[in-house]
């Protein structure tokens, strides 16, 4: 196929990361928060190039002729232009030109915005640090914390995202009355500079593992060239949390429509164009503001990872054991995962079942089969920091029952 028309012009998508395997191949996704696309050759990433400041047929085969690479005849190049085509790395000018998946859309976002806990936690701690401040958001989705640092009296608010979900930013900061108190840029963070060096850096690119989106190479990247001599990350660090669960059952959740109403208004802000996105369906992590009854939970947790953005120590390598202490006898059947978030020195926010649900939810790892435990029994958990299509993630590599503790 090719070219999806006679004349049409075809741009590489602003949010392309280009990524080396650990064999030596190519990989690539529109967005950091989205699946990686392996397997690319060396024509895939010719076209790329030739095409990100855009062009029709005619000017990528003039581009490929004068690259000084192999020719390609024509079935080749349709079978390049449909594979990066097809995996969103290039879009078709004139048509919807950004990130194309991932949280690139609205109806994506919405269940971070209607997420009560999170909002608040993250709207205490920017009213308390933003007054005065010169303030960057990174990545900022739908606008609402760059809102939120606007009407709490920073002097000014720059933010960014790679991805068309600006738009939507755009049009709630006006509807909120900030359109002038907030610059809103669209573009990689590693290619954009805010006017000048901020006082506070805001962040929100968790997943339900706090490393599968790349945070740590981005958030140190714009820390070292935005932030001001004396800036603060907000936030500043994260812990990765494990225990033990034996048990299930989940709560109900409100409609979403009603959840962004409710969790925007203590903030003085209204979701505007979010509710028109909230008619449609929007997936939601598992877990997702649901939550385990407390006795699922046969034991204390323990921490298995720290991470203190504001440094740069290079993650833990190969794995680590750490023991689980079990109260009271009963099965266990899997192991949750879940982090708390640093916001500063004082405020913290859990996604973990103790506290109130979030949006992240948490990671469920189910074991091969059920163990019967009984109290002061302890499980050994082997914990390594791997590499997935190029992403960092925390993963459980195995789990087996230790001796009991002497003690």
């Amino acid at each position: 196929m090719g070219f999806p028309w006679p004349g049409a012009r075809l741009r590489t998508t602003p949010g392309l990361v280009l990524q080396l395997d650990g064999f030596g191949g190519w990989l690539a996704r529109h967005s950091v928060s989205t699946t990686a696309v392996p397997g690319l050759r060396l024509d895939h990433l010719r076209a790329l190039q030739a095409l990100g400041g855009g062009g029709d047929e005619a000017a990528l085969v003039a581009a490929l002729a004068a690259d000084g690479g192999p020719p390609l005849d024509e079935d080749t190049l349709d079978e390049v232009i449909d594979t990066v085509l097809g995996h969103g790395l290039l879009g078709v000018e004139g048509h919807a030109h950004g990130v194309a998946g991932g949280f690139a859309l609205a109806s994506a976002q919405l269940p971070m915005v209607a997420d009560a806990v999170r909002v608040a936690a993250y709207g205490a701690a920017i009213t308390a640090h933003a007054p005065g401040k010169r303030v960057a958001e990174l990545g900022c989705g739908t606008g609402i914390l760059s809102a939120t640092a606007a009407r709490a009296g920073a002097a000014q608010v720059w933010a960014c995202d790679e991805a068309d979900v600006i738009e939507t930013a755009r049009s709630l900061i006006a509807d909120n009355g900030l359109a002038d108190k907030v610059q809103l840029v669209q573009g990689r963070s590693f290619a954009l500079m805010p006017p000048a060096p901020v006082d506070l850096l805001i962040h929100e690119l968790f997943g339900t593992d706090p490393l599968e989106e790349s945070v740590l190479d981005i958030i140190r990247d714009v820390r070292d060239r935005w932030l001001a001599p004396g800036g603060r990350l907000l936030p500043r660090g994260f812990t990765v949390w494990a225990a033990a669960y034996g048990g299930a059952g989940f709560d109900a959740v409100e409609p979403l429509p009603a959840r962004l109403t409710a969790a925007l208004a203590p903030l003085g802000l209204h979701p505007g164009p979010l509710l028109g996105a909230a008619d449609h369906p929007v997936r939601r992590p598992e877990g997702g503001l649901r939550a385990p009854p407390a006795a699922a939970l046969r034991g204390p947790p323990v921490a298995v990872l720290e991470v203190d953005l504001h440094d740069d120590a290079p993650l833990p390598a190969g794995a680590r054991r750490h023991l689980l202490r079990l109260d009271g006898d009963g099965p266990v059947e899997a192991i949750l995962v879940w982090f708390d978030i640093a916001l500063d020195e004082v405020r913290r926010l859990s996604t973990g079942p103790a506290g109130p649900p979030t949006h992240w939810g948490w990671q469920v790892h189910d074991l091969p089969a059920v163990i019967n435990g009984h109290d002061g029994d302890l499980l050994e958990l082997e914990v390594e920091v791997c590499t997935e299509d190029g992403l960092e993630a925390v993963r459980l590599r195995a789990l087996r029952r230790a001796a009991p503790d002497p003690s």
